[in-house]
């Protein structure tokens, strides 16, 4: 048994095979996120999230532990510069909002729908259900997703494609389709842009010398900021 389970934490194939049993609770999860449209759906929304992304990070964390390493090697380390963590989450935010702005038109227009966020429309007008919802986004998008999508999946991909410049292209291209793929419940249009984001947060991950905080906080901004603007839409 014990022979099995170095296997499983330490060979190439384990490895491969502990990814694939990670990424499965978003695959299987996710879809769930597209079938309630009510204030108690946003409530139970907000915990599916959560275990959507979190579980991925639980079994992450064991694989990591079995390995005598911590997230500390994938980018979740104190800064060594705080004026310098604000100026790259600024940027990064202000990218991605950038990002949003003018390509969500261009792919809504390519795939004839708009991203479906239909199940976040009950938070209009409810500030209750906001902060919910604004606590939930913080767990689940910004530390859980960014977590395992930008530090374990890119970083594990790339090691075991051999580590070099070409392995860690495709590395972000492969966890950025992941990304997008997660969400589906928001039609074609979501996952292609949620995609296209997952690609800018990878990019500004490794530019950030591989620091998981600009990329964590700039999620966590940029998806509030967003939720906040559904607040005050109008509800008739």
């Amino acid at each position: 048994m014990t022979e099995q389970l170095a296997f499983l934490w330490h060979s190439r194939a384990g490895r491969w095979l502990f990814m694939l049993i990670a990424i499965a609770p978003s695959l299987i999860l996710g879809p769930l996120l597209h079938h309630y449209t009510d204030i108690q759906g946003v409530i139970l929304l907000g915990v599916i999230g959560i275990l959507v992304t979190g579980l991925p990070v639980a079994l992450a964390t064991l694989h990591l532990r079995m390995r005598n390493e911590t997230w500390r090697r994938f980018g979740l380390r104190r800064p060594k510069s705080w004026a310098r963590l604000f100026l790259q989450t600024l940027l990064v935010t202000v990218v991605v909002l950038l990002f949003f702005v003018f390509v969500i038109g261009p792919v809504s227009q390519l795939t004839g729908e708009r991203p479906d966020v239909s199940h976040l429309l009950p938070i209009r007008g409810n500030l209750p259900i906001l902060l919910w919802a604004l606590f939930a986004i913080w767990i689940s998008a910004a530390f859980f997703e960014e977590m395992f999508v930008r530090g374990y999946l890119l970083n594990e991909i790339a090691d075991l494609l051999g580590g070099r410049a070409a392995a860690v292209v495709v590395a972000v291209l492969v966890s950025s389709f992941f990304f997008g793929i997660a969400h589906l419940y928001q039609g074609a249009s979501g996952v292609i842009v949620t995609g296209l984001a997952g690609l800018i947060f990878a990019i500004a991950y490794l530019a950030c010398g591989r620091n998981l905080w600009p990329v964590i906080l700039a999620h966590g901004l940029v998806n509030s900021l967003s939720v906040i603007q559904i607040y005050f839409m109008p509800t008739s």
